[in-house]
């Protein structure tokens, strides 16, 4: 009994106590659902960060990040981290300009030696009958073209600086080079899948000419020719030839006996980025196509079915040979007066036995060599190397302009410049090394005498 009135006692003092213990438990409750909110949240910030952190390492590239919302915490380390990623991305600026620095230097140096071998090449070929060394330089010249072409893609790829000089170009020649280097890889990679691969070409008899650029003509011509190799990657056959649908114009066709396109493809084909290849690519191939076409007059078609393969049609007008003699008589140009400074020692030796049959050819391998024996009037065209050593290339043609106005300057060298580089100026003409065909030094120089502009 007396337990039972010391509870009853006691009651009155629970209830408020229960209360407040409740109460306790709620706060406490609801401060640990706010610490686990703010504990998720600031996972989830600092997994953002972390994932733009990677973003921008991997990029090497700056993120603003003391732009994004953050807890307190994380807004303090915004400030430092956003100049580490900055003098990161500078790093890597850095780092690309260096690279596109050392692909210009690269292109540079090639183009000289690959003027030197290509013209080598052919000095031999023009000075033997015997059928081995013949072919033998062919087999040089050839692959030296090859390299050249190499050499400017692979520059353009990193420089971003894309050449699109025009060129007289041989037709036919550009398809069988082209075709030298790509044939039989192509043929090699079909055989592995099992699915041969044949090709057939008819080229016309003449050597057809067309005013473009070469480099572009050849990546036109191999999109075309990687579509077709696409298109019959079961086995099959792609058909190459030329020919003239009126004397003014020269065809390309292409033609494979492969899948085929519908008529919605076959609309679109042209399109930018538009492609049926499941496999990773830009879909700007014969977007590609088209465009180069265009900016040479030219045009281009296709026609085909599904199951009845494609034929592609490109158009061109043609140009006059490059090599054919001009209007400007012989006896004028036998004895026109060259000079030619160039510090590479075989390029000299070549230019001078390229032109010596038609020009009287003087060569130095520096300016100040020149300039101490330079009379007015003693030389007709002066052709310059921008790179010499000591006084560089436009300066000594600027000096020589000054002393003989009428001296005709051109500017001969393996650097690629655009139309408004400053060096230019001080030169009436440019002429970009290497020159595949020495052929086309004559004709380069007759036009200058003429005071017409000269044709790459």
């Amino acid at each position: 009994m007396q337990q039972l009135e010391q509870l009853n006692q006691l009651l009155p003092w629970l209830t408020p106590l229960t209360l407040l213990l409740g109460a306790i438990t709620l706060v406490l409750l609801a401060l640990l659902i706010q610490q686990r909110r703010r504990q998720h949240l600031y996972d989830q910030q600092i997994s953002r960060l972390t994932s733009l952190l990677e973003q921008a390492i991997g990029r090497s590239s700056h993120l603003p990040l003391e732009t994004i919302t953050l807890g307190q915490g994380l807004t303090e380390l915004m400030k430092p981290i956003s100049r580490l990623l900055e003098a990161r991305a500078h790093e890597g600026k850095d780092h690309h300009q260096t690279l596109k620095q050392m692909a210009r230097g690269l292109n540079h140096n090639m183009n000289n030696l690959l003027f030197g071998i290509l013209g080598a090449a052919q000095l031999i070929q023009r000075r033997t009958k015997d059928a081995e060394i013949l072919s033998w330089a062919g087999v040089v010249h050839s692959d030296g073209q090859q390299l050249t072409e190499v050499i400017k893609e692979l520059t353009e790829a990193v420089t971003e600086q894309v050449d699109h000089t025009p060129e007289t170009i041989a037709v036919n020649q550009s398809i069988s080079t082209l075709l030298t280097a790509q044939q039989l890889i192509w043929q090699q990679s079909a055989e592995t899948q099992g699915c041969p691969l044949e090709f057939h070409t008819t080229l016309c008899s003449d050597s057809s000419y067309i005013r473009a650029n070469g480099s572009g003509i050849s990546k036109m011509l191999k999109h075309i020719l990687q579509n077709a190799v696409d298109a019959t990657a079961s086995g099959g056959n792609i058909w190459i030839r030329t020919f003239h649908p009126n004397p003014e114009e020269i065809t390309i066709e292409i033609r494979d006996d492969g899948v085929g396109m519908d008529a919605t493809t076959r609309r679109r084909v042209f399109d930018p980025f538009f492609t049926t290849k499941h496999k990773l690519g830009t879909g700007l191939g014969l977007s590609t196509v088209l465009t180069t076409v265009l900016q040479w007059d030219g045009t281009v078609s296709v026609r085909s079915e599904p199951g009845h393969g494609a034929t592609f049609t490109v158009t061109f007008p043609v140009t006059d040979n490059p090599l054919q003699s001009t209007t400007i008589t012989e006896n004028n140009l036998r004895h026109a007066r060259v000079v030619v400074v160039d510090d590479q020692e075989a390029i000299g030796s070549v230019i001078a036995s390229a032109l010596s049959e038609r020009f009287n050819i003087t060569v130095f391998q520096d300016a100040e060599s020149l300039l101490k024996v330079f009379v007015p009037g003693h030389w007709d065209i002066a052709m310059i190397d921008l790179g010499l050593p000591g006084l560089p290339g436009d300066r000594l043609a600027e000096l020589l302009h000054q002393q003989d106005p009428n001296i005709i300057r051109i500017l001969m060298t393996g650097w690629v410049l655009a139309d408004n580089d400053p060096r230019r100026r001080q030169f009436e003409h440019y002429l970009q090394k290497p020159v595949t065909h020495i052929a086309r030094l004559n004709q380069f120089l007759d036009e200058a005498l003429s005071g017409q502009e000269p044709r790459h």
